[in-house]
């Protein structure tokens, strides 16, 4: 697993609670980057009407998934519901919803148990 400094991706096309791919705007699967091949990391989707991923995470519009970048796409395949998050949908009009990498609480976790 390897990690981007703040990277971040628009969602172009809605989401639902069964979904396992995940489309960005056109060059924006590059800011997941990272010189490999493929990519896997774990991040947050949500609803920027909210001010911050926590906020929306409150509010029920936000959800940790595991996703993987392939080298050239503007596509993710993710893992849903992880980190003890539940699937969303992520299709309401007029909302915009981006996908954040982030450092989880089982990351975190699990980066404890190692000391």
């Amino acid at each position: 697993m390897a990690y981007v400094k703040f990277a971040r991706g628009l969602v172009l096309t809605g989401v639902d609670t069964d979904d396992t791919s995940l489309v960005l705007r056109q060059g924006h699967g590059a800011h997941f980057d990272d010189g490999e091949a493929t990519n896997t990391f774990n991040a947050v989707i949500w609803d920027t009407y909210y001010g911050s991923p926590e906020e929306a995470y409150e509010n029920s519009a936000a959800e940790v998934v595991s996703a993987v970048y392939t080298a050239d796409s503007d596509t993710l395949t993710i893992t849903r519901a992880q980190d003890g998050t539940t699937a969303r949908s992520f299709n309401s009009s007029g909302h915009t919803y981006e996908i954040y990498m982030t450092l989880t609480a089982a990351q975190t976790n699990a980066l404890l148990a190692l000391l």
